[in-house]
């Protein structure tokens, strides 16, 4: 069955941090070990990397950051706000010096209800269209990335096979794929998301999408 790993689930062993209850009502993570995770796949060579962004990921059961969600790190007296997107990817600054302290990483929510991963986004073009191009590029990178980073054996490093999709909650999108003798036709589901299965050795000519997604993830196998 084909799913997206949003926080790349197969790696779940080695890549799910280690979380600490600040208070009865807030849930508290290292930054350290967000950093070193983090560290892995940011100091890939950029051209390696340029189609990609690498996040750290918080979610509820729901698979979303609560509403009203709120993030900061605690970095002596001050408190620096991070932004969390509804798809629970943190804005979080790549910091050595975070990192040497270990400076806390709090939430507004209560303990043990939210979960931290990591996950790979395929950036967006600027002043351009997306395209088959742009994201086959991407698609290639974070399978590359993959096979360079992954804890796990290289044969159980699952393959990019496509993208997925996240729409704003207002819009349905809809994605149609032009091939040489048809066309195919994805609508969002009611997570307003699309899942995208595009063969490298059988490129369609075009891709149309109807509204500017949000999100691009990589869609793996699994």
């Amino acid at each position: 069955m084909i799913r997206t790993l949003l926080f790349l689930s197969c790696l779940a062993a080695s890549w799910l941090l280690p979380v600490s209850a600040l208070a009865a009502d807030t849930q508290e993570f290292d930054y350290r070990r967000m950093y070193e995770l983090l560290y892995q796949f940011e100091t890939l060579p950029p051209p390696a990397r340029d189609r990609l962004r690498f996040a750290i990921r918080l979610q509820d059961e729901t698979g979303r950051a609560p509403p009203g969600m709120e993030v900061h790190i605690r970095y002596g007296r001050r408190e620096i706000p991070v932004t969390v997107d509804e798809f629970g990817l943190l804005d979080l600054p790549f910091s050595p010096q975070l990192a040497s302290i270990n400076a806390p990483v709090v939430t507004n929510q209560p303990a043990d209800s939210l979960r931290l991963g990591f996950t790979m986004v395929i950036r967006r073009p600027e002043n351009r269209p997306i395209d088959i191009e742009w994201l086959l590029a991407g698609m290639q990178q974070a399978d590359a990335a993959m096979q360079a980073r992954a804890r796990i054996a290289e044969n159980l490093v699952p393959e990019v096979i496509g993208v997925t999709l996240k729409f704003a909650g207002e819009t349905r999108g809809q994605v149609i794929i032009h091939g040489e003798t048809d066309d195919v036709e994805y609508r969002a589901d009611e997570y307003n998301t699309v899942d995208i299965p595009i063969d490298e050795a059988n490129l369609p000519e075009r891709i149309e999408i109807t509204d500017q997604p949000l999100v691009i993830f990589p869609l793996f196998q699994g």
